[in-house]
């Protein structure tokens, strides 16, 4: 472990709590630093000794309260980065949000996922799955944002595309390989080829199992939607749709 006044951490404004754990091979760039109490940045455990030691974070403003944790194997850049009380980012995460990302208390980011955007809020309690993305194509647009409400699950493989903004309720699901996409473009408009971009709004409590949303959709609250459905148009509140294209069953 290395003390907090170590060469490798460069801010010009900083504040580090008590009982504070960095371990030798982080560096912190930053112009304002925040360290709580009993925050543990790129420590070898019983859970990740296989993974290279090793953390990067190079942004503008760093916020960890108090019992963050950080593993190994983390690369952090952006803007502004708050993560609340109790925040666990496991091993092997990229991070890139060129304004701001607040995650809140108890959230937890599991191994191998991604983060990208411009504006990103989530509410308290998340639970991000392995292997999930956020970002995707022209996520670093200025039409980019993500607002999540608390208690949301990001199943294994999601995409939420932020190239328009994605606004999602309170304890809403979603499953295994659940893709939300904010445009549907590739081949250029001047050829004739379709093209596609707009926001979507998933409300709260509502569960998507393993589907595809387009982009310009919202899904009301308390809805189910089926496992491999395609959702291209809206979904009023109450309502269980599945199929290709989904219709209200």
């Amino acid at each position: 472990m290395k003390s907090p006044d170590n060469p490798k951490i460069l801010a010009k404004n900083r504040k580090i709590g008590t009982n504070a754990k960095i371990a030798e091979n982080v560096i912190i760039e930053c112009n304002d630093l925040t360290i709580g109490d009993n925050v543990s940045i790129g420590i070898g455990t019983e859970e990740n000794f296989r993974t290279v030691a090793g953390v990067v974070i190079k942004v503008e403003k760093l916020v960890l309260e108090d019992g963050v944790t950080i593993g190994r194997g983390v690369s952090i850049k952006g803007g502004t980065i708050h993560l609340a009380q109790n925040t666990t980012i496991k091993c092997n995460n990229t991070i890139n949000v060129k304004d701001r990302l607040a995650v809140g208390k108890y959230g937890t980011i599991n191994k191998h996922c991604e983060i990208s955007g411009r504006d990103i809020t989530i509410g308290q309690e998340l639970w991000m799955l392995p292997y999930a993305k956020i970002g995707g194509g022209s996520a670093f647009e200025v039409h980019s944002k993500l607002c999540i409400g608390h208690y949301c699950h990001i199943g294994m493989y999601c995409l939420i595309n932020t190239a328009r903004p994605v606004y999602i309720g309170n304890e809403v699901g979603l499953g295994t390989r659940t893709m939300l996409y904010t445009h549907g473009a590739y081949p250029s408009a001047l050829k004739g080829f379709p093209v596609a971009f707009g926001e979507i709004h998933v409300g709260s409590y509502t569960w998507v199992p393993g589907a595809i949303i387009n982009p310009g959709v919202n899904i009301g609250e308390n809805c189910v939607i089926g496992v491999n459905s395609l959702v291209n148009k809206d979904i009023p509140d109450g309502s269980f749709a599945a199929g290709s294209p989904a219709k209200i069953i």
